[in-house]
């Protein structure tokens, strides 16, 4: 009997229990079935709300766009404008500048014509004075030193008058050579040294003289008289020659320095070279106003055309 009670008591303990859990199995659904609900609309008012705020976003970029299209158009039209008045400007400019050059230009030949007629009246005028004068006269007005060796250290300062060369056999290049002289600036140099340089100088630029015609002599002064200084005389056979090679050589460069050739009033080498230096009793030394010229080297086969091998007094 109490076994069959136990048993009665267990069978509705067990009952009891599968209630209790399909209860809670169906509580279970119910609860999860509204929050499935509740998630869903959760769900699709946030993604509204995302959309909203999706075309607000767009529609405001579409605006900022828009008006910074505008506001670049504007600023490209601006600066077109700006770049076409600065290139309207410049050409104004231009043709301004082109104008006062051409004008100054016309201005400049007009007094180089006029100053080129006074100097050309000029030199008539002294001239027919300088003929007319005898020739005691004539020795008291014109410069010595110029008529010699074709150079003054007063230059167009010089209070007497410098006879204009229109022909002549002889031509000076003022300041062609640049060696180094031993008594110059305290320097120690080798006289072999310096008659060494001397000749590859003179070979060099005797062979470019040789090139206009017949050259009878050519002579380097090695005075420190800036008027003198480094200063080369040639002589040609003839005034044709001598003519050729100041056309052709004016204005050319040689060791860096622009070349300048002029023809000299010289009719022969003892007008200009100093008589006491060539007996080694010059007391002016290498400040005279008379040439002191180095000595013409000579070759041991001789390459050069000389109508003669007599050379200055060598240094």
């Amino acid at each position: 009997m109490a076994t069959t009670r136990t048993r009665a008591k267990n069978a509705l303990k067990r009952r009891k229990r599968r209630l209790q859990r399909q209860l809670e199995e169906d509580l279970h659904s119910v609860l999860h079935e509204g929050c499935e609900a509740s998630t869903k609309e959760a769900l699709e008012a946030e993604y509204m709300a995302n959309e909203e705020n999706t075309q607000r976003v767009h529609a405001a970029w579409i605006t900022a766009n828009a008006t910074a299209d505008a506001a670049f158009a504007k600023r490209q039209r601006i600066l077109a404008e700006r770049q076409r008045l600065m290139e309207s400007i410049k050409q104004q400019v231009e043709q301004e500048k082109m104008e006062i050059e051409a004008a100054e230009k016309e201005r400049a030949e007009a007094m180089e014509s006029l100053r080129l007629e006074r100097e050309e009246a000029d030199e008539k005028h002294r001239a027919q004075v300088l003929a007319s004068m005898s020739p005691e006269k004539q020795r008291e007005v014109v410069c010595a030193f110029y008529a010699r060796t074709g150079t003054c250290r007063f230059g167009a300062n010089c209070t007497r008058y410098h006879t204009p060369v229109t022909s002549s056999r002889f031509l000076l290049v003022q300041g062609m050579h640049a060696i180094q002289l031993a008594a110059d600036d305290a320097l120690e140099i080798d006289e072999k040294q310096l008659r060494r340089a001397y000749a590859e100088f003179y070979n060099d630029v005797l062979a470019e003289f040789l090139k206009f015609g017949f050259v009878v002599q050519l002579t380097t002064c090695c005075n420190l008289a800036p008027h003198l200084r480094g200063n080369v005389y040639v002589e040609y056979q003839t005034e044709a020659h001598a003519a050729a090679a100041v056309h052709a050589l004016f204005g050319r460069f040689y060791a860096g320095k622009q070349l300048y050739p002029t023809l000299v009033p010289m009719d022969s080498w003892a007008q200009g070279i100093c008589g006491l230096y060539q007996q080694r009793r010059c007391t002016r030394g290498r400040d005279c106003n008379y040439l002191h010229p180095f000595a013409t080297p000579v070759e041991d086969t001789p390459s050069y055309r000389f109508r003669r091998r007599s050379s200055p007094h060598q240094v």
